[in-house]
């Protein structure tokens, strides 16, 4: 039942599309506070069609402890507690993926940001392609620079449910929903 909703759609993600996660659990409770929304996380959809296969498999990226790595959508989704939503960008996004695929491979392999993460808390650092949290990364392949190994972009660092309330997505769409029984689905908080 948990992936039936993304296997519905799944086939009509592009690269460059977020994925904004919603979890159920310490952690995300804690990252939900300091950004004053639902999404806590987001990751973005990877297309690799040359090496999928048969099984038609989506990947996306992500800022980890480990770093900047892609994976299975399916895979991270299957033993996920939360919600997670698709955000498709904008038509007018079509004629930048490519461009915006080559950043998200520019920048894999980046160490995680724990600095910016703690400097959230109180002020918005400018983005820096070096170390990333999730959104930042996000940011920059939207809306960076390719120069040389260096992704650029003169700005300041969004949070998840900033970067998903700018104007570059169509309608989310709900594409898992695993929550424990006492977990309501109503957080109170805003969402993008």
């Amino acid at each position: 039942m948990p992936l039936e909703l993304y296997n519905a759609v799944k086939d009509k993600m592009k690269t460059g599309d977020v994925i904004g996660w919603d979890g159920r659990n310490i952690l995300h409770a804690t990252i939900d506070c300091f950004t004053k929304g639902e999404i806590g996380h987001v990751s973005q959809i990877l297309r690799m069609s040359e090496y999928e296969g048969l099984e038609r498999r989506r990947f996306h990226s992500e800022a980890t402890a480990r770093g900047i790595l892609p994976s299975p959508l399916s895979t991270h989704l299957k033993d996920y507690t939360g919600i997670v939503w698709w955000y498709p960008l904008k038509d007018e996004w079509d004629s930048k993926r490519g461009e915006i695929g080559e950043r998200m491979l520019a920048l894999m392999g980046r160490g995680y940001d724990y600095t910016t993460l703690f400097k959230m808390a109180v002020v918005h650092p400018f983005v820096d392609d070096r170390e990333l949290i999730c959104s930042e990364y996000i940011q920059l392949t939207l809306l960076g620079k390719l120069q040389g190994d260096r992704v650029v972009y003169d700005g300041k660092v969004w949070t998840p449910p900033e970067l998903l309330m700018q104007d570059f997505y169509l309608e989310r769409i709900k594409i898992y929903e695993n929550l424990p029984e006492a977990c309501s689905t109503d957080s109170g908080l805003l969402y993008p």
